[in-house]
């Protein structure tokens, strides 16, 4: 037996994989806007993705895995640059530091990286999705309560263990895989519209780790200019830029690790919202 959402995972993926190809424009520059609005579409499809695992052969399924990643990975170089320009503007007025000297710099650095790498041709990787998506569409992909609970509870696991290690060592690499984990599983909860309530918390958590990763990320640009040598980079205004960089981060790990910690405290939190759909099964022949 299916239930109603469980049978229209398949169609969901391909909705999200369609918005994102047909989104971009044949031969222009996607503006920033469009490119943010593909990134969602990309992960939605990739947490659709996850829930048809098991009804898909393992070289179709590592198929279209690629195909979205190599496309996410093909609009990250100008969203990652757009985004640290952003933040410098969010974090230089309560830091005090001066658009002056090497924050000037480093601004016009940021602006021109994202224009260069917003002229990524992306013909190859939005082809291949595209041609790849075409077999789910083509497939007899209903997916039954029991598997679908079974790959929610794999995925619930999954996040809770990235929560687990993120406490242990807040590294950027371990908190942005706690994001990609969160993202991922209310995703999955939406589409199958169960746990309202764990959405609203799994939202709440990848707001604060992706404003964490934003400031990360403008961290890496300053330290991308760095050099022993430069004068710039030893100026006061530098030097409080990257202080307050250094306390916001702490303060948004602390306050996205404590609400991980809370949410995810019990191990079979999951268990009764997929009970609820393996029950509806039953009225969905």
């Amino acid at each position: 037996m299916t239930t109603a959402a469980s049978g229209s995972i398949a169609h969901a993926y391909c909705h999200y994989v369609g918005s994102a190809v047909h989104a971009l424009p044949a031969h222009t520059v996607p503006d920033h806007e469009t490119v943010h609005a593909i990134r969602k579409d990309l992960k939605r499809a990739r947490a659709a993705l996850q829930l048809l695992r098991p009804r898909l052969p393992p070289m179709d399924y590592e198929l279209q895995k690629h195909c979205i990643k190599d496309l996410a990975h093909a609009l990250a170089g100008a969203r990652d640059a757009k985004v640290a320009a952003d933040t410098l503007d969010q974090v230089l007025v309560p830091a005090k530091s001066k658009d002056t000297g090497h924050v000037h710099n480093l601004r016009r650095r940021l602006h021109d990286e994202r224009d260069l790498r917003a002229s990524t041709d992306l013909t190859s990787p939005r082809r291949r999705l595209l041609r790849a998506s075409k077999r789910i569409a083509r497939a007899d992909l209903r997916v039954s309560a029991s598997i679908l609970s079974s790959e929610m509870r794999k995925s619930y696991r999954r996040t809770r263990r990235a929560m687990e290690s993120a406490r242990k060592r807040p590294t950027a690499a371990r908190l942005h895989r706690l994001r990609r984990r969160v993202t991922r599983l209310k995703h999955q909860l939406e589409m199958l519209r169960i746990a309202p309530r764990l959405q609203r918390r799994l939202q709440r958590i990848s707001d604060l780790l992706g404003a964490d990763h934003d400031l990360w990320l403008l961290r890496q640009a300053m330290r991308t200019g760095d050099s022993p040598g430069r004068k710039d980079t030893k100026s006061a205004d530098y030097r409080r830029l990257a202080q307050s960089i250094r306390r916001r981060r702490k303060d948004i790990q602390k306050r996205a690790l404590r609400l991980s910690a809370t949410t995810f405290e019990a191990s079979n939190r999951i268990d009764r919202p997929v009970q609820r759909l393996t029950r509806s099964a039953g009225h969905h022949p």
